[in-house]
C-alpha cells in the first residue's frame, strides 16, 4: 500500500510537468510569432533602403559636397593646415600618376590605335562589285 501514495504523487508530478509543457509551448509559439513579425519588420525596410539607394547613389556627388560647405562654415573649429612645401607630396603625386598609368594606359593605348587605323585605312571595294 505504500506504493499508492507513491504513484499517486508520481501522477501529480506528470501532470504539473504537463501542464509547464503546455505554458513553455505556447510561449514559444508566441515568440516565434513576435520574431516573424520582427522580421518582416527588417524586410520592409530593407526593401525601403533598396528603393531609395539608386536615388541616393544619383544625388550624393551633388548633395554632400553642399553639405560639406554648408556645415562646414558653421561648425569649422580647427584651423586650415599650413599649405605643404614644394617638395612635399611629390613622391605621392608620382605613385598617383604610375598607378593611373598602368590602369588606364592599355586602354588610351587601344583607343588611340582605333583611331589612327581608322584615318589611316583606304576605303576597299567592295568584294562583289566589279571594278569598271
Amino acid at each position: 500500500m505504500a506504493r499508492i501514495p507513491k504513484i499517486a504523487e508520481l501522477q501529480a508530478r506528470k501532470e504539473a510537468l504537463i501542464t509547464e509543457s503546455e505554458v513553455c509551448r505556447e510561449n514559444l509559439l508566441a515568440e516565434i510569432d513576435n520574431l516573424k513579425s520582427y522580421a518582416d519588420g527588417v524586410v520592409r525596410k530593407v526593401d525601403r533602403i533598396r528603393q531609395v539607394g539608386p536615388w541616393f547613389m544619383f544625388a550624393a556627388p551633388v548633395i554632400l559636397p553642399v553639405l560639406g560647405l554648408l556645415l562646414g562654415k558653421k561648425f569649422k573649429t580647427h584651423h586650415a593646415p599650413a599649405a605643404p612645401k614644394a617638395n612635399q607630396g611629390k613622391l605621392a603625386k608620382l605613385m598617383m600618376a604610375f598607378r593611373l598609368y598602368s590602369k588606364y594606359g592599355p586602354i588610351l593605348r587601344t583607343f588611340a590605335n582605333r583611331l589612327r587605323t581608322r584615318h589611316n585605312s583606304t576605303p576597299r571595294p567592295e568584294p562583289w562589285t566589279s571594278p569598271r
